[in-house]
């Protein structure tokens, strides 16, 4: 008797794709996982810091998606120069739109957490928007101006919005990449404030939630994207002491940053449902990775 086995699933189509912010934390970190499974990435930076003519000459005649990650992100920094940070993220938005446009492709724009002081948590996307610091601004006007672009061309527009995402790609002023720092470094474990409470992503989680999007025919809609649990600054600082597996001490100042939001965390039922995704690292298993990944004293980290 023949026996039939199960009909094989059939694989994840390959796809073509324009991305921006390639050498940045997570733009890198996207693009090994999008090379990884398949698809092709062609990156789009030259363009977007200046765009001519000539720097679209190996961009293929059809894109099947833009992902825009390149922008200034130092919130800190845009508090100094507020204008100059929306002058540049519009400037780079438009220029990944243009591409879009040319190409016929969808656009995927990552925005930020911009919901300003949530008025009940978890935040999902129906929550009122606000924002507390000219980054949050600069990516809800490029939310704005992606809105309206995409609609008068007739493009797919697909806005992430995640609230912390975090990896083994230095971050400075990013709480994690702060602490890594820090362990690294043999010092005290240094916390501003350790009283904020925020839902920290862990890069491989958000990579396989951009695999997720590129395997469907079409997508659309804006989606917040985190892992749906808060912790403290200071049990972040704890959970890491403690995985290190020394006794690093833990250094609290009262420094809290100026209209900081005090608890916020993702409501993730719309892009768990839409996706067919969830987070699959747990906090202090993706913190342990890290760890063990330090190098050695004396060389620096990636």
């Amino acid at each position: 008797m023949e026996v039939v086995g199960q009909a094989a699933r059939p694989e994840p189509p390959r796809r073509t794709v324009g991305l921006t912010g390639g050498q940045g934390f997570l733009g890198s970190t996207v693009t090994q996982a999008l090379v990884s499974a398949g698809h092709t990435v062609i990156n789009l930076d030259a363009w977007c810091r200046q765009p001519r003519p000539e720097h679209l000459q190996h961009v293929p005649a059809r894109l099947d998606w833009v992902l825009h990650f390149a922008a200034r992100t130092a919130i800190s920094q845009s508090q100094i120069d507020p204008q100059g940070f929306l002058r540049d993220n519009l400037a780079a938005t438009q220029a990944a739109l243009d591409v879009s446009i040319s190409r016929r492709a969808s656009l995927l724009y990552l925005s930020s957490y911009v919901y300003g002081q949530p008025l009940y948590n978890p935040v999902d996307e129906l929550h009122p928007l606000a924002t507390v610091n000219p980054y949050m601004a600069s990516k809800l006007a490029g939310e704005e101006l992606c809105a309206r672009v995409c609609q008068q061309h007739g493009l797919n527009l697909l806005i992430l919005r995640p609230f912390s995402v975090f990896g083994d790609r230095r971050q400075p002023g990013r709480l994690v990449s702060d602490l890594i720092d820090g362990l690294h470094a043999g010092q005290p474990l240094q916390l501003n404030d350790p009283t904020p409470r925020r839902d920290h992503l862990y890069a491989p989680d958000f990579s396989l939630l951009i695999l997720a999007i590129l395997g469907q025919a079409s997508a659309a809609g804006v989606y917040n994207v985190g892992a749906g649990i808060d912790y403290s600054n200071l049990e972040v600082a704890t959970m890491l002491a403690e995985i290190a597996g020394d006794a690093y001490p833990i250094a609290v100042r009262d420094v809290p940053r100026p209209q900081d939001v005090s608890v916020c965390v993702a409501d993730l039922r719309k892009v768990s449902t839409d996706f067919q995704w969830q987070p699959r690292w747990p906090l202090r298993q993706a913190l342990a990775e890290l760890v063990q990944g330090l190098p050695p004293p004396g060389q620096s980290r990636r």
